[in-house]
């Protein structure tokens, strides 16, 4: 599975039950539209998300199998337990499809735990996972209405949509999901055609959130990181969620720094041209300097072609977009490595995942998997390498400040010095007959002593 850029996920849920004459309408459009994502987002690697359920689930299985896209199995029950669930036909469906799987997993609870859970309880936590796990939710589904606490398709389109859902650990996630309504007759729900396409969802905010995640695709997969500064030791027990995190941190880091270079350069330029333009105007005010005012026009165009190539170059806000980013999976990366497995889009506030929804869905995708397996101590690799770090550049900080303190504290006494000078010349005269000057010089007629008239 690709690991240095962010996954487009494809999540599914679906009614069990389907008319086997319905069955290749359905095919085909599961996979019209897998291929329109793949089309619409070629630097973005599709995956699927879903539970193998019999019915819906094995179908879109199928179909994204056909087409390449690798699985991942997000199951409510270890594969033994879940197994009783199925007969027949549908359970080899079941066993081959999971041994096709490029991960399996059993999905944890998101809600809080009842005292005596039945099965509906935990195919209700896998709905709740694979909805919010992904960037678009494939839902083969009549439309019919769902119930508060079901676990069923309508259910799922509503953690999607809505978040109607219960977390214990914090409010539910801010809903960005697209949902691909595909119909599915069943019961009383039968008047369509099976397979017409209904797209449900904030479709702006849906596009936006895909094509800032291309962009970033795009950036990282032209991104070298073979010598980035490790996230973790590199010493540590095989762990491919993690491996994951890391090369999408070590990119989003390397990038982030590359813009915010670019903009600070924009800074830079943009001082240096408003000095320019303001020497260029008062010279050729006060010395009577035509062409002094073209400098100051050709400086006012550079400072436009330099304003206008921020904006078009969208530095600051990839800059910014991608520490986000960066620190996001920082932190994601530690919680794993010390064995914890929440989520660290829990830990950003609201208005974070908000204003930034591609990021908060990146970072959820990015931890689709197994639990960790062991934990380890971070205290040498977070916390004091942390400490450390802001140490060097609290000592650096405190350098710079001195120097410019120094420089400011030497102009103060200077001019300080010559203004008492001209309010007291007798002290001027002493000055004069107590300091050696070179050539006779001596002090210049408003108090101000240069280095060179000293011997």
């Amino acid at each position: 599975m690709e690991t240095k850029r962010i996954p487009l996920t494809v999540g599914v849920t679906g009614h069990r039950a389907i008319r086997p004459e319905d069955r290749p309408a359905l095919m085909a459009g599961v996979k019209r539209e897998l291929e329109r994502l793949r089309e619409s987002y070629p630097l973005s690697p599709i995956v699927m998300l879903n539970s193998l359920a019999e019915g819906a689930d094995q179908l879109c299985a199928e179909a994204a199998l056909s087409l390449g896209i690798p699985l991942a199995a997000a199951l409510p029950f270890p594969e033994a337990e879940y197994e009783q669930d199925f007969t027949g036909a549908a359970l080899d469906s079941f066993r081959s499809l999971l041994s096709k799987a490029e991960q399996r997993f059993v999905t944890p609870a998101t809600e809080a735990m009842p005292q005596a859970p039945d099965r509906d309880f935990y195919y209700r936590q896998a709905g709740i996972y694979v909805a919010t796990h992904c960037h678009v939710l494939l839902a083969l589904w009549d439309g019919g209405p769902g119930a508060k606490t079901g676990c069923g398709t309508a259910e799922a389109v509503g953690f999607a949509l809505q978040g109607s859902y219960h977390p214990v650990h914090s409010a539910p996630l801010f809903s960005s999901t697209a949902v691909i309504h595909l119909f599915t007759p069943r019961g009383e729900h039968t008047v369509g055609a099976p397979g017409k396409v209904k797209r449900l969802g904030d479709g702006e905010t849906w596009r936006t959130l895909m094509d800032r995640t291309e962009e970033f695709n795009a950036l990282a997969a032209r991104t070298d990181a073979a010598d980035a500064y490790p996230l973790l030791p590199e010493r540590r027990e095989e762990d491919p969620l993690l491996d994951r995190i890391e090369a999408v941190y070590q990119r989003a880091d390397r990038l982030s720094l590359r813009f915010a270079k670019v903009y600070r350069r924009i800074l830079v330029l943009l001082a240096v041209l408003s000095t320019l333009i303001a020497a260029s105007f008062l010279l050729y005010d006060e010395a009577n300097l035509h062409w002094l005012i073209l400098v100051c026009g050709l400086a006012l165009l550079l400072a436009w072609v330099l304003t206008r190539f921020a904006y078009r170059s969208s530095c600051h806000r990839r800059y910014l977009e991608y520490r986000v980013l960066a620190e996001s999976l920082r932190a994601q990366g530690f919680l794993r490595y010390a064995g914890v497995r929440r989520e660290a889009i829990t830990l950003l506030p609201w208005s974070q995942q908000e204003e930034t929804p591609w990021i908060a869905m990146a970072i959820t995708v990015l931890c689709v998997g197994e639990a960790p397996k062991a934990g380890h101590d971070i205290r040498a690799c977070w916390p004091e390498d942390q400490f450390n770090y802001h140490r060097k550049a609290q000592k650096k900080a405190r350098t710079k400040l001195r120097i410019s303190g120094r420089v400011g504290l030497s102009d103060a006494a200077e001019a300080g010095a010559g203004e008492h000078l001209r309010r007291h010349p007798v002290h001027l005269q002493l000055l004069r007959e107590a300091v050696p000057v070179q050539g006779g010089g001596g002090p210049r007629e408003d108090g101000r002593l240069l280095p060179e008239d000293f011997g």
